[in-house]
């Protein structure tokens, strides 16, 4: 919502990435002007699907809008205040779905970076076996919402993200997939 000067880097990343079969859904949900609009447009790529909401939804309502929307297997998550750095990420994940049938959800290991300094803050060091996941997950949110792949169907029949929360949308959808 209202943050174009950090959307155009994240589109970018997206469309960077090897896996090139890919949909890039972008929610506003429903920012003032059309500077947001306008850094969609900047990129002539009919994979983007721009959806603007009629009203200001909240995150929670647009990522189920964006969920129900997809046509992919898969859903990858990117805010738009974060990039991959990874040109095989999407590519990664989804060799890794597709080869593990029974697994709902993979994640990657995340920097955090000051934008305004370009400096480092923290990196993440999240790994182990699904039993291992499972634990952890048990306790905190391992996950970057936007290191996550995971599959659309599991999401949607799990309920896709509970509007009735605040924060932690994505960590109670981890849970529900987990179950």
């Amino acid at each position: 919502y209202n943050r174009p000067a950090f959307l155009k880097e994240a589109v970018q990343s997206v469309l960077d990435q090897s896996f090139i079969d890919l949909e890039l859904i972008i929610i506003d949900d429903y920012s003032p002007g059309s500077e947001t609009e306008g850094v969609v447009n900047y990129f002539p790529d009919s994979r983007i699907r721009y959806i603007k909401n009629q009203e200001n939804l909240g995150s929670t309502e647009s990522l189920n809008i964006g969920l129900r929307t997809a046509k992919g297997e898969f859903i990858a998550i990117l805010d738009d205040d974060d990039f991959w750095v990874d040109k095989e990420k999407l590519a990664k994940q989804v060799k890794f779905l597709e080869e593990r049938p029974g697994y709902i959800l993979v994640a990657t290991n995340t920097i955090i970076i000051d934008y305004s300094t370009d400096r480092e803050i923290s990196r993440s060091d999240t790994a182990g076996d699904d039993a291992q996941l499972r634990e952890k997950v048990l306790k905190f949110n391992p996950f970057a919402h936007s290191s996550i792949m995971y599959r659309r169907e599991a999401a949607l029949n799990a309920g896709g993200y509970d509007k009735t929360l605040s924060r932690g949308k994505d960590y109670d959808l981890w849970l529900k997939l987990g179950l």
